[in-house]
Order: C-alpha cells, then structure tokens, then sequence
C-alpha cells in the first residue's frame, strides 16, 4: 500500500507490507515550487521499482466536513465533493487532491482511499463542537471539526489511557483531549487556523481584530494570506517559522518562546472546568519532529504540567 501525506509543508511518502503493520520503504521532502512538478520529478522514479507490488493508496484528507467520517474510496463524485471543502483548509485539501489526480493521471487502475484528520474529531460532544453563534449560521454548517485528527488517534493507540492530552507541534500545531480512546476537545475549530500559535498561522485572535483590519480596507484575499502564510511564528520572528531555523538564529533569549508557549498554556488551562483533576497529572504525549525541545520549553507550571 501506498501512502501518501501532503502537508503544509512536507511531502511525506511510505510502502507498507499487506496488512499494514511492516513498513517496506518511506521518504520525506520539503515542498518547493509547483507540487506536480516535484512529484513527477522527485517522487515518481523513486516509485518505478515498486510498481509490481503497490496494489492500493492512501491519502492524508486534512477536512472531510460533515460527510466524511471514515477511509473512502475515491472516484469522481467524492472528488467533487472533496473540492467543495477547499476553501475551509485552502493550504492542505487542494495540494492533496492534486496528489490524487496525479497519481490517477499515473495509474488510472489503482484504487485510492481518502482518509480524513476531521474523522477522529467527529466523537466531540455538543458543548465542544458549538460555537456561541447565532442559529441560523450553526444550521448551515458552522462547528468546530478539529484537525490533525490522524495523528491524535495514532498517538491515542500507542499510549492507551483513560485520560490523555496528545501534542501535534509541526508547521500546523493542535492539542487534543482524549477519553478511553475518543476526542472529548480540541484547539482547532472550523478551520486548521484556530489554537495555538503556528508557524505561519496565527491561531486564534480576537474576531473583533478582523473587522477592524476588514473597516481599514484589507481586502478578504490579503487578510486570509496574512493570517495563513505571514503570521505565526514567522510574523513573530521575521526570519521563519520553521523552528530549527529559529533556534539556530535566536541564540539569544527571546520573547517569541514565550508567546508561543502561553498559546499552549492557555490553550490547556482552558481545559480543567470540563477535566476536573486531569490536567494536574496527565499523560501528555507529543508529536513534534521539527522541535524536540519544544516541551520542555512550553512546560506550564500554572497547569501543573512539569514537562
């Protein structure tokens, strides 16, 4: 089977074995330029020797809205629908679909498999999933959906607990609340830009904000590029919002780590209402690949986490 994960910023490819449990062959990139081009140019004859024995595919879908809940099968009129999806996750669902199409265009008999970081979220309870939003908007469609959904699950099965707050720290950063194996609570919303601090994202900032910048005539089209490509960590530095650059270039002291971390104590502090004694001694597991420090640096004693 082969599986491929488009993100924000990475392209992320891997074999498996029948079965899935033995991984045969993977590989990693950062994007650059156009993506079919890379794919073509990169990928493609890297894949000429394993053609024989790949029998399916899988993809990394960041939003299956509401119809999506599980793996589905690709054929045209999902991918229909898949498309009307962009426009809520514009920097993930288009580069993915457009693996898709390239590797129909590639192997027009394979059979490929959409599977969805909204799906793990779908088990939040009313009270997580509302905003507080006049009716009418909630009734066509307007919830929290929660992301990085893939990756909180995995993280959910490789350490089983009754209780456990999971750590998604990439250029797209998430906390997830997890009960006996289901998301109870999340930090991104109707969208991958609400929550915490990101690379280029800004998470959340006060609505109110964006009216203002709107009423200053900032048109749609530049205020969603500031808060999608300009902010985050790469708006606090001015230099990148890639970590290990950021470390490399702040030997010194900084605020930014700071700010970052108060998003992740906020974000976690919020929690204890609806947790009771939770947050004091929780199992916090992490997934950052860019930041190995970062926990320890974004420990928050005022939550009673140590590290």
């Amino acid at each position: 089977m082969l599986v491929l994960n488009v993100g924000s910023s990475t392209l992320k490819v891997a074999l498996f074995a029948p079965g899935g449990a033995e991984r045969l062959w993977e590989v990693s990139t950062q994007r650059r330029g156009a993506l079919r081009e890379q794919l073509q140019g990169w990928l493609e004859p890297q894949l000429q020797p394993w053609w024989p024995q790949i029998q399916t595919a899988g993809h990394r879908l960041v939003h299956g809205g509401e119809r999506f809940r599980a793996p589905t099968r690709v054929d045209a009129a999902v991918l229909e629908q898949l498309e009307a999806l962009n426009p809520l996750a514009p920097l993930h669902n288009p580069p993915a679909l457009e693996a898709i199409r390239w590797l129909q265009a590639l192997r027009p008999a394979l059979p490929q498999w959409a599977c969805f970081d909204t799906a793990f979220h779908h088990s939040l309870p009313l009270e997580a999933r509302t905003y507080a939003l006049p009716a009418a908007w909630r009734q066509g469609g307007i919830r929290r959906y929660g992301f990085h959904g893939l990756n909180h699950q995995h993280l959910a099965e490789a350490a089983p607990c009754g209780r456990l707050i999971s750590a998604h720290l990439g250029a797209g950063c998430s906390l997830a609340a997890v009960q006996n194996g289901c998301s109870i609570d999340t930090t991104m919303g109707f969208t991958p830009m609400e929550g915490l601090v990101m690379a280029s994202r800004s998470g959340s900032v006060d609505p109110g904000l964006l009216l203002h910048l709107q009423r200053q005539g900032l048109s749609l089209d530049a205020l969603e590029q500031g808060l999608q490509e300009q902010s985050g960590l790469l708006g606090l530095s001015g230099l990148s919002g890639d970590w290990r650059e950021l470390r490399r270039a702040m030997a010194a002291p900084s605020w930014r780590w700071p700010c970052f971390c108060t998003s992740c104590g906020l974000a976690s502090g919020s929690w204890p209402p609806a947790w009771g004694a939770w947050i004091r001694s929780p199992s916090a597991v992490v997934s950052a690949p860019t930041m190995p420090r970062c926990w320890r640096s974004c420990s928050a004693p005022w939550a009673g986490w140590d590290r």
